[in-house]
């Protein structure tokens, strides 16, 4: 690693550096004490001059990439650095987000009057200068892996270990620099090992993991034949070595896609040590985190948060029902011959022999389709999704009547035609399952009719008869109507069949502007639901951008998903580590003050509310946070964001403060408006005129989207109004969703 301090500062000062700086200065643009070496560091000269106006009185000069003799190559990409001298100011970055970086620290030192004498190195080299185990040097060991896996299933097995390997090589390389070279145990055994295993099915499964470092200073990551070895890795990484894998939403605000956030605490040693040791399985075995804009589903977030869906060694997995019937294509009751007198809607006959058979022979035609296709049954082959269209639409001929006058509900019907579909299946290929919704007409279980031993029943915290699922209180509340309704039915479901796995919606489908308060209800949710042996867990983040926090909620509920047994008080200390690599170590205090207040304007409301069905009618029966409490505490909440907004320590940072607390400005002005502007004195009107205005730029600035119109397939509704200050923003910002 290069050490440039020395070696600029003896060689010439900085006041001779600037000295000798020319070039072209753009005076309509930025102060002519600014000097820029090429025009992408332009941008941040513009900022410089508007952040610091009449305080800015040295000569600056700023550069992108390597200049007056500083080699750069060694740094991050958001690496910088900075040299004053008497009036003189040198500012490099390694890129225009590093000089961005660096123009702010600067700035802050001038407003502090702390700019003399600034001698700062920002991010260069690795960000561990050293890395050992049990004191020994990491560049000394090898990577293993076990290259015998025939006792189980190998080519899964193996698929799991060369990814752990992979990236475990990957990231110490990233951490200190030492690049290890990866070897099977059928080499000649290293002096020192970062060993990877795999454990038998009886100790570990598919994806439990063990960390274990012996006497002799080997460290040894066991895990289950499916995942468990890179779900061990992962573990290491973060627990032991100090990497963070986190998701943003911002990219969506930025016109970046990549929402993924790697991100390693800097340290100049850490040494792994006996104490790593520990062994680890998840509180639920399938755990399917969804959410629509993928900055965890289908992304490489998904392995290293610990979820089943899409990793290597993804298989056995058993997967949840999702409107099969509808999502294949297959036609199975939209041909002519299966219409008629006994279709209502959309669903179809369930009575109906012909679609009976329809349904039997498409299990049979799906399995059979996978085995052509190269897949295995027990790995990618696992269930058959023949679950209901989405809507409650039953048929109500005499057979279907029948039936429902029977058992008690529709369910019984639809039941029965999945015993049917499982029982072919269990006779052809057996070990396959067939799954089928708890759902929106079909949630409550029929009198006499059970599943049959290899039905999976996908049970949804939805709606029940009317009443949805209240996102203000625990699904295991009593007192809440809606939540206690559905608990009864789904701890029905659990009693007569161990198949049943839970599909659970903490999202924002309308009115997403402002971001509900639900991690409360999350992490006592998460926690009720592992206690109750479900099989799996269908996590519904977001249907689309959505709450701005609907990726911590992913952060948090993978945790929760994986590890139950997390206590509030760790629970809540991930969120405020998430804030902080999101928004800023210092922004991101001021953040997490904002959310848990967030968190109390619920808890004093203490109302029925559905966050992805209901809006914020502070006049109707559906609101999630307490007016008063927000309206009293308005002037407190934007004194927050000004000094998040002063704390920033980059555009980026910046960008996603405005995104976020526009959902605040919006709220509160609209809670606000008739007192403080329509009835409130001149000054009071001027400083709402001042606000609303602001929070309008917000909301253009940043494309913030205000509601998801989730009705008949409408696309999401981004802001796009007039600003009209003599309208409350609950006029128009956000339309009606159900057009009332």
């Amino acid at each position: 690693m290069k050490k440039i301090l020395a070696l600029v500062l003896s060689v010439l000062t900085v006041s001779s550096v600037l000295a000798s700086c020319s070039g072209e200065r753009a005076a309509e643009k930025y102060s002519p004490k600014i000097t820029v070496s090429s025009s992408d560091a332009a941008e941040s000269a513009v900022w410089l001059t508007e952040k610091l106006g009449d305080r800015l009185t040295d000569e600056v000069y700023l550069a992108v990439g390597d200049a007056k003799g500083i080699d750069m190559s060694d740094f991050e990409n958001d690496g910088y650095v900075i040299r004053t001298d008497a009036g003189n100011a040198l500012i490099v970055g390694r890129s225009a987000d590093g000089l961005d970086r660096g123009v702010r620290k600067y700035a802050k030192a001038v407003q502090s009057g702390t700019a003399d004498g600034l001698d700062i190195t920002y991010h260069e080299g690795y960000r561990v200068k050293r890395l050992t185990v049990c004191g020994r040097d990491i560049s000394e060991y090898t990577i293993v892996k076990a290259a015998d896996v025939t006792e189980y299933e190998p080519l899964a097995a193996q698929e799991s270990m060369d990814a752990a390997a992979d990236e475990l090589q990957s990231y110490i390389e990233k951490t200190c620099g030492a690049r290890l070279a990866i070897v099977t145990d059928h080499d000649a055994a290293p002096a020192h090992a970062l060993r990877l295993a795999i454990g038998s099915a009886a100790d570990y499964g598919d994806e439990a993991f063990s960390i274990k470092v012996t006497d002799s200073g080997d460290v040894i990551i066991t895990g289950g034949r499916y995942r468990g070895c890179i779900y061990g890795v992962y573990d290491f990484l973060e627990e032991d070595i100090g990497w963070r894998f986190v998701n943003d939403i911002y990219g969506r605000h930025s016109g970046n896609n990549n929402y993924q956030i790697d991100y390693l605490y800097e340290s100049e040693h850490v040494d792994v040590t006996s104490a790593a040791d520990r062994f680890e399985d998840s509180s639920i075995k399938y755990r399917e985190f969804y959410d629509a804009a993928d900055t965890v589903y289908n992304t490489p977030l998904a392995k290293k948060f610990k979820v089943s869906f899409n990793v290597p060694g993804a298989y056995g997995l058993t997967g949840k029902a999702c409107h099969g019937l509808d999502a294949d294509h297959s036609n199975i009751f939209k041909n002519d011959e299966y219409l008629g007198e006994r279709i209502e809607g959309r669903q179809p006959c369930y009575t109906n022999e012909d679609i009976i058979t329809a349904i039997e022979n498409y299990v049979i035609w799906k399995v059979e389709s996978g085995i052509a296709a190269g897949q295995r049954i027990g790995r990618e082959i696992v269930t058959i999704d023949i679950a209901q269209p989405d809507n409650a639409s039953f048929c109500t001929c005499d057979d279907c009547r029948a039936v429902f006058n029977k058992e008690g509900c529709n369910t019984g019907a639809v039941l029965m035609m999945t015993n049917r579909a499982a029982a072919v299946l269990a006779e052809a290929y057996p070990g396959v399952y067939v799954s089928m919704l708890a759902y929106h007409g079909t949630d409550a279980p029929p009198k006499t009719v059970r599943p049959l031993d290899n039905v999976r029943i996908s049970y949804c915290f939805y709606i029940s008869n009317g009443d949805f699922y209240c996102n203000t209180h625990h699904i295991d509340d009593e007192n809440c109507p809606g939540n206690f309704k559905m608990n009864r039915l789904f701890k029905k479901w659990t009693e007569m069949s161990p198949n049943v796995d839970v599909w659970y919606y903490p999202l924002q489908w309308y009115n997403v502007a402002y971001s509900m308060p639900l991690f409360d209800s999350i992490l006592n949710d998460m926690k009720y639901l592992a206690s109750q042996n479900i099989g799996g867990l269908m996590y519904h983040g977001q249907l689309g951008d959505g709450s701005i926090l609907y990726p911590l909620s992913l952060y948090l509920g993978s945790r929760l998903a994986w590890d139950a047994s997390i206590t509030e008080e760790e629970y809540y200390a991930y969120a405020l580590e998430w804030f902080h690599i999101v928004y800023g170590e210092e922004s991101g205090d001021d953040v997490y003050t904002y959310f848990r207040m967030c968190e109390t304007a619920n808890d004093i409301l203490d109302e029925c509310c559905c966050s992805f069905h209901h809006g914020l009618d502070y006049a109707g029966d559906h609101c999630m946070v307490d007016a008063k409490y927000m309206a009293d505490n308005f002037d407190f909440m934007y004194e927050l964001y000004h000094d998040a907004l002063d704390e920033a320590e980059s555009a980026g940072q910046e960008k996603r403060l405005k995104s976020y607390f526009s959902g605040m400005m919006y709220v509160c002005i609209g809670i606000t408006y008739e007192d403080r502007y329509t009835n409130g004195s001149p000054d009071e009107r001027a400083v709402m005129a001042e606000r609303y205005r602001e929070c309008y730029d917000m909301f253009v600035e940043c494309n913030r989207m205000v509601t998801f119109e989730a009705m008949e397939g409408a696309s999401p509704s981004y802001f796009n109004a007039e600003f009209d200050l003599e309208r409350n923003p609950f006029e128009y910002f956000v339309p009606d969703p159900f057009g009332e």
